[in-house]
């Protein structure tokens, strides 16, 4: 289990888009395979939700359970900010990106606003409202 590209994937309509990438090759723990499929030999190559366990092991989601999933729990309007919130995950480390056309451009991080690592709990992230419209994402990868 040596995966060192990049992952990308849309959890769904309803949900933001989300990227999951590898900041350093690594392997997947042999205990965090152990935890989910109870030995390294029995784990899959995807997990329930068709994901690659790379994929689930850097977002911090249970491979086996359909519901856990890698998404903005939340998102409020302040004055002249919008904060997303996202779960995460200690070992790891957030970032969000925008740009203003869904389908093309190129994906850049806000300005102004810095990753953060991982706590294990929620984490906000305090984003400048625009007078355009704007696409967001949030990258989660492993910290170095």
């Amino acid at each position: 289990w040596d995966f060192s590209s990049v992952w990308s994937i849309d959890e769904g309509s309803e949900y933001p888009v989300l990227r999951v990438f590898a900041c350093q090759a690594a392997t997947i723990p042999d205990a965090w395979l152990i935890y989910y499929y109870g030995s390294v030999d029995d784990a899959p190559a995807y997990s329930v939700k068709g994901n690659s366990l790379w994929w689930e092991y850097v977002a911090g989601t249970d491979p086996t359970d359909p519901n856990s999933l890698f998404a903005i729990e939340s998102t409020v309007i302040a004055g002249d900010t919008l904060t997303l919130y996202v779960g995460s995950v200690t070992g790891r480390v957030y970032g969000v990106e925008a740009r203003s056309n869904l389908m093309s451009g190129v994906w850049q991080t806000v300005g102004g606003v810095d990753e953060q690592p991982g706590t294990g709990a929620g984490l906000g992230f305090d984003l400048p409202l625009s007078s355009t419209n704007q696409f967001y994402r949030v990258n989660v990868c492993l910290d170095e």
